[in-house]
Order: C-alpha cells, then structure tokens, then sequence
C-alpha cells in the first residue's frame, strides 16, 4: 500500500440521516527512479495509482453500496488502465461500466466505474466504511505517463460515493455523495543521473563529508536555498533547512560542468547517527526536482551504515595513502589521505549501529 501523500479536493452532495461525508483518494506509486520526488516520473513510465476511501468527519460505521470513480476531467494524455477493485467484498456484486454516457447526474464520463450492491441486502457484497477516520482501499490502477515533459491531471471529479447506515439497522437507506478532485502527475526530463555516496547510503565521516550530484547535462552553481539539505523526521516531517552552512561548487569530470559538490565545513552541521534529504523542490531552474537521502555514520568505511571493528581492517589496509579523492571512504578524517589517524578516529565510534529511516519517507 503506498504513502497516503496526496489527497483529493472534498465536494460535499445531498446529506440524509448522518452528517457525514467520504472523501476519495488518488494515491500515485513512487517513481521507479530513485531521485524523483514524489509525483515527478520520467516519461512513458508506468505509474499504479491506489484509490482510498475514508468519512470526513468521523462518524459511525457505513456500509459502502456503490461507487462511481469518473475521470471525465483527466488530462488525454495520460495512457489509463482497466480498474482493479481490491476488496474481496466486491467480488460478489459488481459491474464495471465504461459507457462515455453512463455517468451520473448526467455526466459525459470519459470512464465510469461502478460497484453496485444496492441490490437488497447482501452481507457478502458490502464494505464497511470505518467511523473511525480510517480509510479503505477500494482498488489500483496503472496509468502510463505522456512522452513529453509537462504537467497533468488525473481529475476524478464528479466521482459518486453510496452507502446504507449499518449503525441503523436499515440496509435500504442511501445516502449520495460527491466527492473527488485532481491530482498532479509530472513528466520530468531527469536531469540526475548519479551520486556518490548514492541513494540511502552513509556519510561516513564526523565533519567535512562531501556528496557529489552527476546530472545529464551542464549545470550552474545554485543559489542561497535553492537545494536544500534538511534532516529526515518522523512522518514525513522534515527539520530547516542546513544548506547555508555547505559550500556549493561545479566540477568538470570530463563531460563538462554537470558535477555539484556539496561540502560540510569543518565544524560539523549534520548529526551523526541522523538520516538527512538533499533535494531540490523547483527553486533551482539548473536541474528538475530530485532528492536523495543520506544517513550519517562516521567510521562506516565498509558502507553498511555500521561503525564496528571491520571498518577497522578496512581503512588499515589503506594506511599510508596520500591524495586520496572525495570518495575514499577508509578517510575518515577527511584531509585527502588515510592515515593512522583516520583509524583513530573511526575508533572513538566503535561500535555505533545505523537506524532505519524515518517512517514517512518512501517516496519523498
């Protein structure tokens, strides 16, 4: 099931009996690549959108009875799916109609799926909708993303929700609401092609840790804020903004200037021990949005986000080296050679266990 990060616009319909409303979900996959953020895919990518229910307010338990899922309002261009309903209670009453004139109210629907249970009581064939704010998924679909770069929408708008009050005892009561909104998918030219460290790896050194970012085309030095370095926290919560604190700067590495270096000061800025995302959310017109996560663990020559006494042996067998580059993990010290020092200090961090990433963060 995926990251509940994108709901959609509530419209409330005609209320009887309970003052309650159900809100619909389009909920898209992360991308396939790594260091696209949420709802940024590369084109002709292959996106399942997960489709939730949930009551706005809480209220008591309902009985789901027919759903009609219209996407008359989604953008042309996106290649979309057949629908596939998820709860076993479906299976035992549901039709699926894609007649363009089959939506309700009168709406010329592009697509109209619907499950209908109001057929007369049949326990097998209802959903409950939970009172308690929780929701429900009601089924996915795949959707390929347009060749060329821009922004669109998958709009559900006009989308019917039906159900009885199981808390009244009376499986004949409907009561219809409107509910739906749209949501954005973006069809990006991915600029970021490499890092180093790469994805979910460890910086491994106690201050002056360097991250190296390789995109697909010439970039230029971004400015004050425009990428961002911001600790990873619990449910998808982030911490400020650190990036004042690094020195930006381009590199040629021989395919011309597409090489940002970030670098930490001396004084340490990032938390040893701490999960951190650099990532560009649009301010930086040199290159789409990307991000990518890093966890601080000083010592980890062996890149298992560990610091135990085989990282040890690892950067011994290094001892002496001289001019080594931004990406030689046995220096630990970070002055461009291995020496005994480096193993000195890793030493004062044995033994120091990586921990899991944030919870919140699967696609962001």
């Amino acid at each position: 099931m995926f990251s509940r990060v994108l709901a959609l616009t509530l419209v409330l319909g005609m209320a009887s009996v309970a003052q309650a409303g159900a809100v619909l979900e389009a909920v898209p996959s992360p991308s396939s690549n790594p260091y696209n953020p949420c709802g940024y895919y590369d084109a002709g990518e292959v996106v399942t959108v997960e489709f939730f229910l949930n009551q706005v307010p809480p209220d008591v338990d309902q009985e789901l009875r027919m759903i009609h899922i219209v996407l008359d309002g989604t953008d042309a261009a996106l290649g979309l799916g057949s629908f596939a309903w998820g709860p076993t209670e479906f299976a035992a009453a549901h039709y699926i109609d894609a007649d363009p004139g089959a939506g309700p109210a009168g709406v010329a629907a592009v697509y109209t799926y619907e499950v209908d249970t109001d057929l007369g009581p049949n326990p097998a064939a209802q959903l409950t909708l939970p009172g308690n704010g929780s929701a429900v998924s009601i089924g996915t679909m795949d959707v390929t993303m347009p060749v060329a770069v821009g922004d669109y929408a998958l709009d559900t708008t006009g989308s019917e929700i039906s159900f009885g009050f199981e808390a009244l005892g009376d499986p004949t009561a409907v009561t219809y609401w409107a509910t739906g909104g749209a949501t954005m998918l973006h069809v990006v030219d991915q600029t970021m092609v490499a890092a180093a460290p790469d994805m979910d790896k460890s910086l491994w050194r106690p201050n002056t840790n360097v991250m190296l970012l390789e995109f697909g085309s010439d970039i230029t030095v971004p400015g004050a804020g425009e990428v961002e370095v911001v600790q990873l926290l619990a449910n998808g919560g982030f911490g400020a903004d650190l990036s004042a604190s690094f020195t930006f700067t381009v590199e040629d590495q021989g395919a011309g200037p597409r090489v940002l270096k970030i670098k930490e000061p001396a004084t340490a800025v990032l938390t040893n021990g701490a999960w951190y995302s650099v990532r560009n959310t649009g301010a930086w017109a040199s290159a789409e949005p990307f991000k990518i996560h890093y966890f601080v663990q000083a010592g980890d020559a062996s890149n298992d986000r560990n610091t135990l006494f085989n990282d040890l042996s690892f950067i011994n067998a290094s001892v002496p080296s001289f001019g080594v580059g931004d990406a030689a993990r046995e220096d630990i010290s970070g002055d461009g050679n291995i020496l005994f020092n480096d193993l000195s200090v890793a030493n004062g961090f044995v033994p120091t266990f990586g921990t899991p990433k944030p919870t919140g963060h699967e696609c962001e």
